[in-house]
């Protein structure tokens, strides 16, 4: 990982484990993909005679794709990644420091 989306000593979730992939060829949509690559969503799409405006690198991240657009070979006819993405799931994280208090939180004055 280039580390260039993250600051030091920021959080890292690694979500590796979470390749799924499921496509509904019924109708035409693929609910999941949480850390897939677009080669692996290209050939999962391709089994069911579908293509999706992605990518032209096959080792990109479909989130990142998506999340910047998505430029892909498909773009002049269809658009881009991010003109079919349906719905996300955001995961926002805590951090706390080691005192338990989290970190850049105050909390407010109490009246007098």
């Amino acid at each position: 990982m280039a580390g260039t989306g993250s600051v030091d000593s920021g959080p890292v979730i690694d979500l590796s484990l979470l390749r799924a992939i499921e496509v509904d060829p019924v109708s035409r949509h693929c609910p999941r993909g949480k850390r897939v690559i677009w080669g692996e969503l290209d050939r999962a799409t391709q089994a069911y005679s579908l293509a999706t405006p992605g990518g032209v690198v096959s080792d990109t991240g479909i989130a990142g794709l998506t999340l910047g657009g998505g430029f892909g070979w498909l773009r002049r006819k269809y658009g881009l990644s991010c003109d079919h993405l349906i719905g996300a799931e955001l995961v926002t994280v805590l951090v706390c420091n080691f005192s338990g208090q989290s970190a850049g939180f105050r909390q407010p004055p109490r009246p007098l």
